[in-house]
């Protein structure tokens, strides 16, 4: 059946230089960007629903994972961050997930958890090229995937941090207008990156704390706007995590 994309035709906003058109899988000394996200168990709703539906902790807790990093092939898209992230990734880049800083949990400080390092293998520049990929592999769609007949979590199967101009709204409320702002930004920024994983660890990952964060890169990075790290700090990152 063909896969007709939920995204909008009318892109309002500017694309990043050098954007590739179709497939990009050429690789090359990548750069490594560092981000952040916040994991399904940093909320009491989202903890609710590992009780309810078994899920694993430290999932993307939005309703569309972003990043998926359950599918085989984890995804990232444009769906957080927009211009910051995915559209500054190619294949051979690589992507470190970090939780936000806060309070989990089972610990008495704030400290954040390294629970993904992925290699960006496909670059499409939409999400139906993406779905059709994942589909000639007979793989599931990754959630963050945007086309129809890939439907999103259900609200109680989130966080529930839906935009908060919603908050007093009704739950399927909430839902709805979530998706649609998710629909909105991959209309303006369509990129889809396929990614090998490196490093996936999803219920006990490793603990990063302020000391550790300021002994590998001199202070703790903001993850906003996702920086560039360089080659020795993803090494000493690594080593700290155990990762080899």
């Amino acid at each position: 059946m063909p896969i007709h994309s939920r995204q909008r035709s009318n892109k309002t906003a500017t694309p990043a230089e050098n954007e590739p058109t179709n497939q990009q899988t050429v690789t090359h000394a990548g750069k490594v960007l560092l981000n952040s996200f916040h994991p399904l168990c940093s909320t009491p709703y989202g903890r609710a629903a590992i009780e309810r539906y078994g899920f694993r902790p430290y999932i993307d807790g939005s309703i569309r994972r972003e990043p998926d990093l359950e599918a085989e092939y984890p995804s990232i898209t444009a769906l957080c961050r927009l211009w910051k992230f995915a559209p500054r990734l190619f294949p051979g880049d690589k992507a470190v997930y970090l939780t936000v800083k806060r309070k989990y949990e089972g610990h008495d400080d704030k400290r954040q958890m390294l629970v993904a390092i992925l290699e960006v293998i496909h670059r499409f520049d939409n999400h139906i090229q993406a779905a059709s990929w994942y589909e000639k592999k007979k793989l599931r769609l990754p959630s963050n995937c945007m086309v129809l007949g890939n439907p999103p979590m259900q609200f109680d199967q989130s966080s529930q941090n839906a935009p908060p101009e919603y908050k007093n709204s009704p739950d399927e409320v909430r839902h709805e207008k979530w998706d649609a702002a998710y629909a909105d930004r991959a209309a303006q920024c369509s990129v889809f990156l396929v990614c090998k994983p490196i490093f996936v660890e999803l219920d006990d990952p490793p603990v990063f704390t302020s000391q550790d964060m300021i002994d590998i890169f001199d202070h703790e990075p903001g993850t906003q706007n996702p920086p560039q790290i360089t080659e020795a700090e993803y090494m000493s990152l690594k080593a700290r995590a155990g990762i080899y």
